[in-house]
């Protein structure tokens, strides 16, 4: 079992302008792990895309990403972003479209949502809400 932080990988499906959240999979995962399960979710939704953070090591994820998923002949478009706001004011700014109803959630979602509930009281669990 891998001890270190939670990776979050959140699956939207859009349509008529709003985001439905189908995959909302947070875990304790080994990068290789991530990987592999990212693949999975791109065989079976078809990303139109895949924003992945680069921050830090984060960026050998990606790369990591980019060769496995080329080797299995899985496309994945791949958008890089490296955060350098406040990850507070990137979260809060989240919920006007959760009350708008911009963005929703199906009840099985309970670690998302238990984050949204106490954020920022919570502290660092907030990865769900970050992949968001």
């Amino acid at each position: 079992m891998f001890t270190g932080d939670y990776s979050a990988i959140v699956v939207l499906a859009w349509k008529d302008g709003v985001a439905y959240v189908i995959v909302a999979d947070l875990a304790r995962r080994s990068p290789d792990k991530l990987t592999k399960d990212i693949i999975a979710y791109a065989k079976r939704y078809r990303f139109d895309r895949f924003v992945i953070e680069v921050n830090g090591f984060q960026d050998l994820v990606a790369q990591s990403l980019e060769a496995k998923a080329r080797q299995e002949g899985v496309s994945i478009p791949l958008e890089w972003v490296n955060n350098n706001g406040k990850k507070t004011e990137r979260l809060f700014s989240l919920y006007e479209w959760v009350k708008n109803g911009t963005i929703k959630f199906s009840r099985s979602d309970r670690i998302i949502l238990e984050q949204f509930r106490s954020f920022p009281q919570q502290g660092k669990k907030d990865d769900g809400l970050d992949a968001l």
